[in-house]
């Protein structure tokens, strides 16, 4: 299993592949394709949100003095690197996808 950053990079490393084997114009079926893709992924990114939320808010909930313990520090790291996963679908891959499927 990787890390979230990790698992973003990889994502984007296999969707940036993915952007130069498409032609410039593209059918109809394939556009409705990478629509179908970019709505799941929407729905996944939304997700990713959702559970960063929930680590804010168990963040935000701990005492002032265990913020700054182990606990505290991990979950502000989670809400770090989460924050990064939805950047990356969202200017890396849900963007793209939208322009190529607009072909």
């Amino acid at each position: 299993m990787c890390s979230t950053t990790t698992c973003a990079v990889s994502v984007c490393a296999e969707v940036t592949f993915l952007f130069h084997l498409i032609s410039i114009r593209m059918n109809k079926k394939r556009r409705s394709v990478l629509r179908e893709i970019n709505e799941r992924l929407s729905s996944i990114r939304d997700e990713i949100e959702t559970v960063m939320d929930e680590e804010q808010d168990a963040y935000d909930n701990l005492p002032d003095g265990l913020r700054e313990a182990d606990r505290g520090e991990q979950l502000a790291d989670n809400v770090s690197e989460l924050q990064g996963v939805i950047d990356t679908l969202d200017s890396d891959v849900i963007d793209k996808i939208d322009a190529i499927a607009a072909c």
